[in-house]
């Protein structure tokens, strides 16, 4: 971020957050698209380098046919799934020949997120990096936030009302209200946005759930190059590979499964809660909940939000059964975030649900108890 500095409102480990470089287990540019303005394209097409560098250069960037000017073109991968900039010690072949300066924006600023709301400038960090995960998991108290000085302007202007901002605030501090479980924090958080009451805090058919992560893991293990190794793993611990519905025996036998890894998980951490407590809270912040992108609507956000929550449990745990290092258990929750923030999954979760069921208050209770 160059240029004159401005007041950010930012979480508290913002100023600790540093890149891992090399040291990165999943590197950002790994596994995912990275789309870059035309501006950016023709200034690297055009960067004076060493022939070596050229020669990645030109297969480096694809254009992408009839896309707008902001996503003109895409950083190549090559077999493995990492950008062909990328060198074997994991550090970036064009950062490190020609500086930061020569970078895209996307390259440069993540994870960070830049926005102008109408109360405060804000300066967010996705849950997709991994070292954001570790500076999450390092805090034992809530996350708070504070103002910070930070060069260059936001990058993003929200359309909110001051009105929705402080919802945004209030969700927060809702989430983060340790005098309740988890899933008592949820139920506050939805009977605030719907103004109604859950019909059952402790859902006793949970098959619900279990079908639309079924659905989920499935669906993305085909999509989503990203996740697809996670999915399937995940249905292979619950053994609904190949299945195309789960009977009622399937449903119990996943019951089992699920019980059994979350026993497991709960013994590499005690402080489970907390831990998801600042997943959830830093990624309600990184998207603005409930006003996603100053547009959402808070009912809808709220169900994908209980669908995130139930997906990470659903997929995390299954992946940690036999595991039993903190590390592992970071690079899951690092990938599973590269697919929620940065895809359409926060819209498209919800429409596998049955039409008019998602704000039903007997169903969706049922993902907060995953």
């Amino acid at each position: 971020m160059a240029g004159k500095t401005a007041q950010y409102t930012v979480p508290e480990y913002y100023g600790r957050f540093l890149c891992k470089c090399g040291e990165c287990r999943h590197n950002c540019c790994c596994g995912w698209p990275v789309n870059i303005s035309k501006e950016e394209y023709l200034r690297l097409k055009g960067a004076d380098c060493a022939q070596e560098l050229r020669e990645k250069l030109i297969g480096a960037m694809n254009v992408n046919p009839n896309a707008p000017e902001d996503k003109y073109a895409h950083l190549v991968h090559n077999k493995s799934g990492k950008c062909v900039l990328c060198r074997e010690d994991g550090l970036c072949g064009l950062q490190v020949e020609l500086g930061e300066g020569i970078l895209p924006d996307v390259c440069r600023l993540y994870p960070r997120n830049t926005r102008r709301l109408p109360e405060a400038d804000e300066c967010a960090c996705a849950n997709s990096c991994e070292a954001v995960i570790e500076q999450l998991i390092a805090l034992s108290g809530p996350l708070r936030f504070v103002k910070a000085e930070l060069p260059g302007e936001p990058m993003f202007e929200i359309d909110m009302t001051p009105e929705q901002y402080d919802e945004c605030k209030e969700a927060v501090l809702i989430m983060q209200n340790r005098g309740l479980s988890l899933p008592e924090r949820f139920f506050a958080l939805g009977e605030r946005i719907f103004g109604v009451t859950a019909a059952e805090k402790t859902p006793g058919d949970m098959s619900g759930a279990f079908k639309l992560n079924h659905i989920l893991a499935a669906y993305y293990a085909y999509d989503s190059k990203i996740v697809r190794g996670l999915c399937l793993e995940a249905m292979r611990y619950y053994e609904m590979t190949d299945k195309k519905y789960l009977a009622p025996a399937d449903i119990k036998k996943a019951g089992e499964k699920h019980r059994a890894a979350n026993e497991h998980f709960t013994e590499l951490f005690p402080d489970w809660e907390i831990f998801f407590e600042q997943l959830i809270v830093n990624h309600m912040f990184y998207n603005n909940f409930p006003h996603i992108g100053g547009t959402a609507k808070s009912e809808r956000a709220f169900i994908s939000l209980c669908v995130t929550y139930s997906f990470l449990r659903f997929v995390l745990l299954a992946c940690m059964a036999k595991k039993s290092d903190r590390e592992s258990a970071v690079d899951v929750l690092a990938t599973l975030f590269r697919l929620i923030e940065h895809s359409d999954f926060k819209y498209r979760a919800i429409t596998f649900f049955p039409e008019n069921q998602p704000a039903a208050p007997d169903f969706w209770p049922q993902f907060v108890h995953m």
